[in-house]
């Protein structure tokens, strides 16, 4: 093994010696042609006009989840509600419309279940929506998400 190795580094410096120049990376210093009295410039043809069109903006269809937006920007996001979801002013007091519902701690299913309400439970709205979910406080102190689905400000 260590033959071959030798035999082909002598071998690239002998085909180096053969065909390089010597010079290795001197810098070569040409002077700057002169353009001669003959010369004479080049017509230069019409350039036609392009066009270009800007594409219409698209707005791709994700599969999966509704996004999120992180916590330190939840509050800086104008969210839409969702139809048929309920919407409540801060501190508004709202009442459980199904026989039971989780109270979640995010405004997902994924995120873990703080409680189990049951219906006419009384809950107070204590942060804007985020989609279709509402951030409430239970009769306990307990601050949490609930689909707004399930939540109405009338008693059932």
């Amino acid at each position: 093994m260590f033959k071959l190795i030798l035999v082909t580094i002598v071998a690239l410096i002998v085909a180096l010696m053969i065909f390089g120049n010597g010079a290795g990376r001197a810098v070569k210093s040409s002077a700057t042609p002169q353009p001669s009295a003959e010369a004479q410039p080049a017509p230069q043809a019409a350039v036609p006009e392009i066009v270009v069109e800007q594409t219409p903006l698209s707005v791709p269809e994700f599969s999966g989840p509704a996004l999120r937006p992180s916590p330190e920007h939840r509050d800086n996001e104008v969210v839409a509600a969702t139809p048929g979801a309920a919407t409540a002013a801060v501190g508004t007091e709202m009442f459980v419309t199904a026989s039971a519902v989780n109270f979640r701690a995010g405004p997902s299913t994924s995120d873990p279940v703080v409680a189990s309400l049951r219906r006419g439970a009384v809950v107070t709205a204590v942060g804007a929506p985020s989609g279709d979910w509402m951030q409430i406080r239970d009769a306990d102190g307990r601050v949490g998400f609930i689909s707004g689905q399930f939540l109405s400000s009338e008693r059932p």
